[in-house]
């Protein structure tokens, strides 16, 4: 949404202008991947995820060395606090592992800008502009699945002023001056 206003506030001597801009997003796709261990894997049971059907076409052995044998191991070996990790993961059906969720994809974007502009002769004019930009995004986070976490949740916002002077002290001959000042607020 947007608007514009510009009237003049005096006949060639005072101008306003002031604008309006908002955006609002709101997005929730399943177009990410990711591979989490299924039920057999966390029963030990790792010929499903080793088989052709997960590798492209190739079996996988899984080494020995590291206590398997026929691609399955005993479930004793498992670190408890990974096993407590794997319990808030999404449980899925695919025997490889598959899950699809999406990314929450809101924000609110407000920005408004204001301009007046003073005429004091024909000679000598007067300006001042403020912005004001304001952008949050909460979380990608689902409240749900840890796999969406990829943005934490963010407020910015930033104001600007800017003041200006110009003067016509002869032809060929100007004077202008310019300040301006910004403050982002995280």
């Amino acid at each position: 949404m947007s608007f514009l206003i510009g009237p003049p506030i005096k006949k060639d001597k005072l101008f306003f202008f002031a604008g309006y801009q908002g955006t609002v997003e709101r997005s929730d796709p399943p177009t990410s991947i990711a591979y989490v261990p299924t039920a057999g894997m966390l029963s030990g049971d790792f010929t499903a995820i080793a088989s052709p059907a997960c590798n492209g076409g190739r079996q996988i052995t899984l080494p020995a060395t590291q206590g398997f044998a026929n691609n399955q191991i005993s479930p004793g070996r498992f670190d408890p606090v990974a096993l407590k990790i794997t319990s808030l993961l999404p449980k899925t059906e695919d025997p490889c592992g598959k899950v699809t969720f999406g990314f929450k994809s809101n924000q609110n974007e407000h920005i408004l800008v204001d301009r007046i502009d003073y005429q004091m002769s024909q000679k000598h004019s007067i300006f001042g502009r403020f912005l004001l930009a304001n952008l949050e995004t909460p979380s990608t986070f689902d409240g749900k699945n840890p796999l969406t976490i990829n943005l934490a949740d963010s407020r910015t916002r930033v104001y600007s002023l800017v003041l200006g002077d110009t003067y016509l002290i002869g032809t060929g001959t100007v004077s202008s001056f310019r300040a301006g000042g910004k403050q982002v607020v995280e």
